[in-house]
């Protein structure tokens, strides 16, 4: 389902940036990137072509996520400055922090595990690589142990991080220990590969009481920020970097704690919050958003074998799905993938509520409520909504609340109205409950009706997207080419998913 010192002199870049830091080939980049031609290009193949992203791979990344706010890293827990990536803190559709990186006397430790097997928590083991210190003192390779470990805590929307440094050697060591931090606040669409086309208003990156703040004003009405806080005080800070002094004898062990709040704040009247929902669905503050990790784990029905192997096997496909856990409102979902489709993705979302309803029940009877309060109800091409039309995905970034692209509803999906009505059934089969059926009985008949209306004079359900920045396909093979006809021409929409067909005839 899992779909970056700069000198006094520089010229700033928003968020911390400096022009000093970027590379002249990434300019050039950035500058062919926002050529009309490259630009539409980019936005074809991600908003129409199903294309994940057009950024640089990020298969080896190590992801933490605790219901709506997740860590995208590298394998040795960095955050590349540059920009040019996908590696990020994550909060409602928006990087909060983009770059974070760690130095030892100027050099980059070195890697020796990581793990988040927990999903909420993340750890990894480094060691240094050979440190000149000045006036020939040198700190062998591997003498210095590093222990960092990260924990989500979505109730206050924060990062609570510890790095542990020991000396494993004979002498005392002193050396300069800084980290390193950008943030952007791009739109998950923009990390992905769209040019940026809605800006807000970033505030220079300010140094208060020992925490850095970065604070950006967003086009669609929010304040966002990130603050980072340190203990113990940190001795000099530059820029956007935090800088320690180590000193360290033989054997000992010293600690430092870091500390990452995320907030968002509606700043103009009548803009309404990320999470409120439609049709008089019910809110839920943040920080009622989760219960922990490992209760959520029990929450679940048991399953217990005479193959070790097996109950493992199954134990950790509970714990990963664990992490696509989400929530909107009062209601939780599984998101479609971690880190492009942490969203509500009717096919998605009403899929893996289907398989999990021997598990988890209540996440099925959460999801449809969740979808019927956005079902559609009206036309409207800009975002693919017809009456009783269910969801495709639902976003809640700048760029769509900013009305940029159509996802804040978008409803480019042909089979996640006869999946919502095939969900319900077995829903209702597998746990007896008549009450969801009746409370949903409208939404039931308007997704039928749409149905009746999708059809073709030979009844089939079809598709063809009525937006301009919306999906050329709209099955679950959704990419451009995907749909191809016996002689390998694209086929050309309306097409009639054989598929769907099967999911109306099974609701």
């Amino acid at each position: 389902m899992t779909k970056s010192r700069q000198s006094a002199a520089a010229k700033k870049k928003p968020g911390g940036a400096t022009r000093s830091q970027v590379p002249q080939s990434s300019r050039e980049q950035e500058k062919a990137q926002q050529a009309p031609k490259a630009k539409r290009e980019r936005e074809r193949r991600v908003l129409e072509q199903g294309h994940p992203a057009v950024v640089r791979s990020i298969a080896d990344a190590l992801t933490t996520k605790d219901i709506n706010l997740y860590y995208v890293v590298a394998p040795d827990a960095q955050i590349p400055l540059s920009d040019e990536h996908g590696f990020g803190l994550y909060f409602h559709d928006c990087r909060f922090l983009g770059g974070y990186e760690m130095l030892l006397a100027g050099v980059a430790p070195i890697v020796l595990a990581s793990t988040a097997e927990k999903g909420h928590i993340a750890l990894f083991q480094l060691t240094n690589p050979d440190l000149h210190v000045g006036q020939g003192t040198l700190i062998p390779k591997e003498e210095l142990g590093l222990r960092w470990e990260r924990v989500l805590d979505a109730d206050q929307t924060r990062v609570r991080e510890t790095i542990s440094f020991q000396n494993f050697g004979h002498k005392a060591h002193h050396f300069s220990f800084t980290l390193g931090f950008r943030a952007g606040f791009e739109d998950i669409f923009n990390v992905r590969g769209l040019v940026r086309e809605t800006r807000g208003k970033p505030e220079p990156p300010r140094w208060s009481g020992g925490k850095l703040q970065f604070v950006y004003h967003g086009a669609d009405g929010f304040r966002r920020t990130t603050a980072i806080a340190f203990s113990p005080p940190l001795h000099a800070s530059h820029d956007t970097t935090a800088e320690f002094r180590i000193r360290i004898s033989p054997g000992d062990t010293r600690t430092i704690s870091v500390g990452i709040e995320l907030t968002e704040t509606c700043e103009k009247p009548g803009h309404n919050d990320p999470e409120e929902q439609p049709n008089g669905a019910r809110q839920m503050g943040l920080a009622n958003l989760r219960n922990g990790s490992e209760q959520r784990l029990e929450q679940h029905t048991n399953f217990i074998s005479d193959s070790l192997l097996l109950n493992n096997i199954v134990d950790r496909s509970l714990r990963d799905l664990g992490i696509l856990r989400s929530r909107l409102g009062r209601d939780e979902y599984f998101a479609a993938g971690v880190p492009w489709f942490v969203a509500l993705f009717g096919r998605d979302s009403l899929i893996v509520a289907l398989e999990m309803l021997a598990f988890q029940p209540h996440i099925a009877a959460q999801t449809l409520r969740l979808l019927a309060s956005y079902q559609g109800q009206r036309v409207d091409r800009w975002r693919d909504e017809e009456p009783g039309k269910i969801l495709h995905e639902l976003r809640v970034g700048e760029l769509a609340r900013a009305g940029d692209i159509p996802h804040s509803r978008f409803y480019g999906s042909v089979d996640a109205t006869p999946l919502f009505l095939l969900l319900l059934g077995r829903y209702v089969t597998w746990t007896g409950d008549l009450e969801l059926f009746r409370a949903l009985r409208n939404p039931v008949e308007r997704a039928l009706g749409w149905i009746a209306e999708a059809s073709d004079s030979n009844g089939y359900v079809a598709y063809r997207s009525a937006s301009r920045k919306g999906l050329v396909n709209q099955g679950w093979k959704d990419s451009g080419d995907a749909i191809v006809r016996a002689d390998g021409s694209i086929a050309q929409p309306p097409i009639a998913l054989v598929e769907v067909q099967g999911y109306v005839f099974a609701a």
